[in-house]
């Protein structure tokens, strides 16, 4: 299993390290929820070609205490992902100040269903 773990790991950054995706195309603030709240926002980016793109969703680390920090974990995780040819999908979450337990998972299952069912109209 280990040896499976860190092959996968390998194969990863040698694609992040080796490719040159530096274009994407990107929707802001989408919200995935029909509300106007800021937890249920995301924002997508999709490598320029043409092609559909295998999509990797990042949940930025809080504690769930944050409900607003989807740019820094596109900035620190997401570009390189980008570069690789991967669609990344930055979701917000509402925070546990907001709501109780388990309404931030409940988030990002409705954030990739969302993600899900309209994959063709952004690619």
């Amino acid at each position: 299993m280990n040896k499976i773990l860190f092959l996968v790991f390998a194969v990863l950054f040698t694609s992040i390290c080796c490719m040159g995706q530096t274009n994407a195309k990107n929707w802001k603030n989408v919200n995935y929820a029909g509300d106007n709240l800021e937890g249920h926002n995301l924002d997508i980016y999709v490598p320029e070609g043409g092609k559909p793109a295998n999509v990797i969703v990042i949940i930025y680390g809080s504690a769930w205490f944050s409900n607003n920090s989807k740019d820094a974990a596109f900035q620190s995780i997401g570009k390189p992902l980008i570069d690789a040819g991967f669609a990344v999908v930055s979701i917000n979450h509402r925070s546990s100040t907001e709501a109780k337990w388990p309404a931030q998972i409940n988030d990002v299952k409705t954030a990739i269903r969302f993600v899900r069912a309209n994959a063709a109209t952004y690619g």
